[in-house]
């Protein structure tokens, strides 16, 4: 996992996530019930796609539900804290280490867990108080995504409305689902790679970036930053050779996991013979995953 130190909403986290697959559209990706790879996938893909032409976000305008839960997250925070006698770490923006899919969760919540805060509109909040577990499954892909990006153990969902009792369920992490959400999410991003190509081949190119359009300045501030998102997302979809170690430890890693597909074990060869970059990190996380799974 790769912590950016960026300011939900501000241009420099609208840059970060730009582009790529993030959690709360994982449920585009994921069908939560069944664990299929979802049929709305290829909309979603489309307006990545299109993020990538034209180097801004696929505007979806804001809803009085999303604008009263951004004014309300911080009452809602503090009712979290007192009521679990914790303190919440607020999060910027996250990617997975392969910097090929992100999210950008409300707060840590020590070393294991994580909670996301939802102030939704009262008719809303009270379906999930009349109905338990409502809640949760509504929410599961985008919070079985943080988990997946950060390998943290639970996170909490809250429905905060300020004059009647709160919704507050746990999630955990969920083996079967973290499996489907690997495979569907290594699907959506070869896809949504091939769909860059055909683009490419048509003649269209991206776009500057979002940051470097509105804000030069602040381009170049967040370049000169080792850890800025800038700098990070600037070469997310740049191609690189994988180091030897890199492959060393893929390597090593293939080892010490049993119980890969023909497809899998072909692809994972492939990804070795080929030594791009992108693909070493993907399988190298997939491959560390399994290994705990099986301590």
């Amino acid at each position: 996992m790769i912590a950016l130190d960026v300011t939900q909403g501000s241009p420099e986290w609208v840059e970060a996530r730009l582009k790529i697959p993030t959690a709360s559209q994982f449920g585009r990706i994921i069908t939560p019930a069944k664990l299929g790879y979802s049929s709305a996938a290829n909309g979603y893909m489309a307006e990545l796609l299109a993020e990538w032409v034209t180097g801004f976000p696929v505007e979806k305008g804001s809803t009085q539900a999303m604008d009263r839960g951004t004014g309300m997250e911080e009452e809602a925070r503090a009712w979290y804290e007192m009521q679990n006698d914790c303190e919440v770490t607020l999060a910027g923006f996250l990617l997975s280490a392969d910097k090929r899919c992100g999210g950008s969760p409300d707060g840590f919540v020590g070393e294991d867990g994580g909670v996301d805060f939802k102030c939704p509109l009262i008719h809303t909040h009270i379906g999930y108080l009349i109905a338990p577990g409502t809640l949760s499954d509504h929410y599961r892909a985008q919070m079985q995504g943080y988990l997946y990006i950060t390998g943290r153990a639970w996170w909490d969902i809250v429905s905060y409305h300020p004059t009647l009792p709160k919704v507050q369920e746990r999630i955990e992490c969920d083996a079967d689902f973290q499996a489907a959400l690997e495979k569907h999410i290594g699907r959506f991003l070869a896809e949504l790679e091939q769909g860059r190509q055909k683009l490419i081949e048509m003649g269209v190119k991206p776009a500057p970036s979002f940051l470097r359009q509105t804000d030069p300045a602040a381009w170049e501030e967040a370049a000169a930053s080792v850890q800025s998102s800038a700098e990070v997302v600037r070469g997310m979809y740049d191609p690189r050779p994988a180091t030897e170690g890199e492959i060393g430890r893929l390597k090593i890693l293939r080892t010490k996991v049993d119980g890969l597909s023909v497809d899998e074990q072909m692809s994972l060869a492939d990804t070795i013979r080929s030594g791009d970059g992108h693909a070493v990190a993907l399988w190298t996380q997939k491959l560390e995953r399994l290994v705990r799974a099986s301590a």
